[in-house]
């Protein structure tokens, strides 16, 4: 069975209701706001679940709502989104609301349904032993989202720390600086620079009274760890992004810098970054990355969703999409893996676009390269160049010859505004070109005498061969020549 997720918290329903200025009342000195849409979501620990669903695992969610209409629609939100709920609804207790009024995007203000008292939700702790142990082995992180709405009381949280302690499962918490002490021990911890802040409202240090925002952060991150709250903590800093103890680097203190990863002036909305995070985290826990490449996943992910008004899922296809295009030319440089999963995701994503796929050995890059690749360009949407590694490109040219390494080689391709992703290959295209299937094949040509290798197949599922002409070179650079300003 795949891996899952368990999301334990508090389950709320985010309700946006938009307007549109259309007076000032007579009643008081309010605007009146006229309805032109309302949407609901997912809020809190379902926010969380809902984008651990979205970046492709499965997941289970736990909380409590009550036998109103809004437990309802939490319900049926799950359901339509695929994760599995243990959901118990209470009378005593309104399902949690965060009723946002926004005219223009901004929101005008917050409108709060909820009874924040610590009963002992048994429903919930015998919903987690009722688990059986062949679903319990594929659970491989839980997440604790406490947002001190009184649904994770000391017996619950003991029990889901004795549940993940029988079946070696990771513990990540989100938790209220007022709700922080039940979680020691847990296997990270993840609260925004303010939380630190009030955590240790009792310490004194040089960088938490006097340094900057990143500084502080750090400072935090450092202190809290040596609390030995949990064995690894992430404090994330807004728009400055993160600074977390890294355990495969003896827990240094390492910082995401944020501000030099991604367009800040795009940020619309950060409602929902914090569970964005989380759900990140978990998803990279899943699919085993490193600590600092999980990281960057889930501050790739928050900065993906910020873009939006609301609370927005972060769609793995979008997030993979965003952090590509957020990226330099190093991005293009792929893997053969990387590259199927690109092509994969483009043909998910723009169905209607054009795979355009070259090859060549690339050496020593010159203008009649350069035509080639922007002939490449000019049929499609996606191009895509292969070059030859230094042990095929040898075997062609001869040992002998003098040749540019094919890192160089890369680099020069990357480079190019009219390239898209460039991977390195053994020399045998005809096997390249069956995994791409790409819908168009481009050649020089001069290749026109010779069998071209993948011809056949592209022809044979409906793409087309396109032969890049030799004279088009002399033709524009003759052109470039006479108008060239004397």
């Amino acid at each position: 069975m795949s891996p899952i997720a368990l999301v334990i918290g508090d389950v709320m329903l985010d309700r946006r209701t938009e307007g549109e200025m259309c007076s000032i009342s007579r009643e008081a000195p309010a605007p009146v706001i006229r309805l032109t849409s309302q949407i609901d979501s997912l809020g809190g620990a379902g926010n969380v679940a809902r984008n651990i669903k979205a970046l492709g695992h499965a997941v289970m969610l736990m909380g409590r709502v009550g036998n109103d209409a809004a437990g309802d629609t939490v319900i049926r939100l799950a359901s339509e989104a695929g994760i599995d709920t243990c959901l118990p609804k209470r009378d005593d207790h309104p399902t949690i609301i965060k009723h946002r009024i926004t005219c223009g995007g901004q929101i005008i203000c917050r409108i709060d349904t909820e009874r924040v008292d610590h009963v002992q939700f048994t429903d919930l702790m015998a919903g987690l032993q009722s688990i059986p142990p062949e679903l319990a082995v594929t659970i491989k992180v839980i997440v604790i989202a406490d947002y001190a709405k009184g649904t994770l009381g000391q017996d619950l949280v003991r029990s889901i720390f004795g549940f993940a302690g029988e079946f070696s499962i990771p513990v990540f918490v989100d938790a209220r600086p007022e709700t922080t002490g039940m979680y020691v021990g847990a296997s990270l911890l993840k609260p925004n620079l303010q939380e630190a802040l009030s955590i240790l409202d009792t310490s004194v240090h040089p960088g938490l009274i006097h340094g900057d925002p990143v500084q502080q952060c750090a400072v935090a991150c450092q202190l809290l760890h040596a609390r030995r709250l949990a064995g690894v903590v992430l404090v994330t800093n807004g728009r400055h992004g993160c600074c977390y103890t890294d355990p495969d680097d003896n827990f240094a203190v390492h910082t995401y810098d944020a501000v030099g990863q991604h367009d800040i002036d795009s940020v619309k909305d950060i409602c929902g970054a914090g569970d964005t995070t989380m759900a990140a985290l978990a998803a990279a826990s899943l699919e085993g990355k490193s600590f600092s490449a999980a990281v960057n996943f889930a501050m790739t992910a928050a900065g993906y969703t910020v873009q939006f008004y609301g609370v927005h899922a972060a769609e793995r296809d979008a997030v993979d999409e965003f952090a590509y295009q957020q990226g330099n030319w190093a991005n293009k440089l792929m893997s053969n893996e990387q590259l199927l999963e690109f092509v994969a995701r483009r043909r998910r994503m723009r169905p209607s676009d054009q795979i355009v796929f070259t090859n060549g050995c690339f050496d020593g890059f010159h203008a009649g390269h350069l035509e080639l690749l922007r002939f490449a360009k000019q049929q499609g949407q996606v191009p895509i160049v292969a070059y030859n590694d230094d042990q095929s490109l040898v075997a062609l040219k001869g040992p002998d010859r003098p040749h540019v390494p094919e890192s160089f080689r890369g680099s020069h391709l990357a480079l190019q505004d009219v390239v898209d992703a460039v991977v390195r290959f053994n020399g045998d295209a005809e096997y390249l070109v069956r995994q791409i299937k790409p819908d168009i094949l481009v050649k020089g040509a001069d290749a026109r005498h010779a069998p071209i290798p993948g011809a056949d197949y592209v022809a044979q599922h409906g793409g087309q061969l396109k032969l890049c002409p030799i004279e088009q070179f002399a033709i524009n650079l003759d052109r470039a020549r006479r108008t060239k300003p004397t």
